[in-house]
C-alpha cells in the first residue's frame, strides 16, 4: 500500500518499499522500473523505531538485491538505503565480497564482487549529520554514494541544524560536503536535480 502511495503521489512509474529485506513492487514488472529508473522512488523501512532494525533491515535488503542479481539484471536501477547511517556499509561490503570470493556458486546471478555493484552507481546510502563514522566511510568507499538525511521529524533528529552540522564539520572536505548535501541527491533523484 505504501509503495502505491509513493507512486501515485509523486507521479512515478513505480514505487518500492523494502522492508526487512523483502521487496514489494507496485508496478507491472521490474523491467518497467528498470526502463524508467529516474521515475522510481524507494523507501527502505523496517517498521520499527529501535536503532537496530534500520541497519539490519538495510543490510538484508542490500544483500538480497545484490546477491539476488537485481542490479546485475537492471544496471540502471538506483536505490537509496535510508535511515540507518552509513557506518555499517564498509564492514558489510567486505563481508559480502569475502563470501562471494569463497563461494561464488551461492550467488549465480552476479558476475563480480558485491561491492562493485554497490559502488558503481546503483546504490546510495544516507548519513546522519553528526555520524562519527562518516569520515571513515568516505576514506574507505568515497563520497559519491552518500546522501544527506535530516531524519526530520523523528524524535532523535537534530532539526533544524542538520545541514549546519554537516556544513560545519572539519573532518570532511568541502567537496565531500557538496556531494553529500546536494550532488549525490541529484544523481539519486535526477528529476529533482533538474527542477
Amino acid at each position: 500500500m505504501q509503495a502505491k502511495r509513493w507512486r501515485v503521489s509523486l507521479g512515478l512509474a513505480a514505487g518500492v518499499v523494502i522492508a526487512l529485506g523483502l521487496v514489494l513492487f507496485a508496478a507491472k514488472s521490474l523491467a518497467q522500473i528498470a526502463d524508467n529508473p529516474q521515475r522510481v522512488a524507494f523507501q527502505i523501512s523496517t517498521g520499527s523505531t529501535t536503532g537496530t532494525y534500520f541497519p539490519i533491515g538495510n543490510m538484508l535488503a542490500l544483500m538480497s538485491m545484490v546477491i539476488g542479481g537485481v542490479f546485475h539484471r537492471f544496471p540502471k536501477l538506483r536505490v537509496g538505503f535510508m535511515e540507518s547511517g552509513c557506518g555499517w556499509l564498509p564492514f558489510w561490503l567486505e563481508r559480502l565480497d569475502e563470501h562471494y570470493e569463497l563461494m561464488p556458486e551461492q550467488a549465480p546471478g552476479i558476475d563480480r564482487k558485491p561491492s562493485e555493484y554497490v559502488l558503481e552507481g546503483n546504490c546510495f546510502i544516507s548519513c546522519e549529520p553528526d555520524e562519527h563514522m562518516l569520515k571513515q566511510v568516505i576514506d574507505l568507499l568515497g563520497d559519491e554514494r552518500i546522501v544527506y538525511a535530516s531524519d526530520y521529524y523523528h524524535w532523535d533528529c537534530s532539526f533544524p541544524d542538520t545541514v549546519k552540522l554537516i556544513a560545519e564539520r572539519n573532518d570532511i572536505s568541502d567537496a565531500s560536503k557538496k556531494r553529500i548535501l546536494s550532488e549525490n541527491a541529484k544523481a539519486l533523484y535526477p528529476l529533482v536535480g533538474n527542477a
